[in-house]
């Protein structure tokens, strides 16, 4: 079953007006629940349905955790698209959750163990509500965490890190390239090369400035965009990406240079 057309454009001075407003707050300020949700269903494997609640505007307390935002469902494109081998059994740790579609989708399809994280209240209850959703057999391999880049990983760990729309502020940049290159340079669990799959909006010298940080930390990727833009694209897609953001869309399959 096809998104619901979310055809919207992201305000990049309304986004970067309610970052800083946010950054400037308190820790706690944003408390309650979204005001309006919308329901989203989609097919992420034939014959399974995929329900996901997301908020229809950015405030409300949810702010832009709760939004769906175009790189999720261009990644979870992506992911729909790869053989069983690729996942099976893997532990899977998907950063700045938000709605969880990625995360989400990827447990549905794939017999995997799914760690959803974020790091604001209003979004985690948003996750758990979400993963409450599920059949009861795959919601068991699903859990959802606090996780703030800026703290020490502790116990967190996986074999395959998930990423979706995370590159945007630049003040987040240096501990999201930390905790990526934390997660990726430890030993390989079971003989599984550890990587991540990153996907974004290209907002111009942002991502350049992302990609050198990643660079600096010692971190390797394969740039997957033109094959993610194909399978987005394709018209049986079981997720939307707006059309006019394509073009913009990047995927980064990121490993330890080591």
């Amino acid at each position: 079953m096809r998104l619901l057309d979310r055809d919207s454009e992201v305000h990049e001075e309304l986004l970067d007006a309610h970052i800083t407003a946010l950054n400037a707050a308190p820790s706690d300020a944003c408390g309650g629940g979204a005001e309006e949700w919308t329901h989203l269903t989609f097919e992420p494997a034939p014959g399974a349905t995929l329900s996901v609640r997301v908020g229809s505007t950015i405030g409300g307390g949810a702010e832009t955790g709760c939004v769906l935002w175009p790189a999720a469902p261009f990644l979870s494109a992506w992911l729909v698209s790869q053989p069983q081998g690729e996942f099976a059994g893997a532990q899977v740790l998907e950063l700045g959750s938000g709605t969880g579609l990625a995360g989400l989708v990827l447990a549905e399809r794939f017999p995997c163990q799914v760690t959803l994280t974020d790091c604001v209240a209003p979004t985690l209850d948003n996750l758990r509500w979400n993963v409450s959703q599920l059949p009861p057999s795959t919601a068991e391999r699903v859990r959802v965490r606090a996780l703030d880049w800026r703290d020490e990983l502790g116990d967190v760990d996986a074999d395959i890190v998930l990423a979706a729309d995370v590159v945007y502020e630049p003040t987040l940049f240096a501990p999201l390239v930390t905790t990526l290159r934390a997660l990726l340079s430890r030993p390989s669990r079971a003989g599984r090369a550890r990587r991540a799959l990153l996907a974004a909006e290209q907002r111009s010298e942002r991502w350049a400035e992302f990609e050198r940080l990643l660079e600096a930390q010692g971190l390797a990727w394969r740039d997957r965009s033109d094959e993610a833009r194909a399978l987005a694209a394709a018209p049986d897609s079981p997720f939307y990406c707006p059309r006019d953001a394509l073009p913009r869309m990047a995927l980064l399959e990121v490993h330890s240079g080591g």
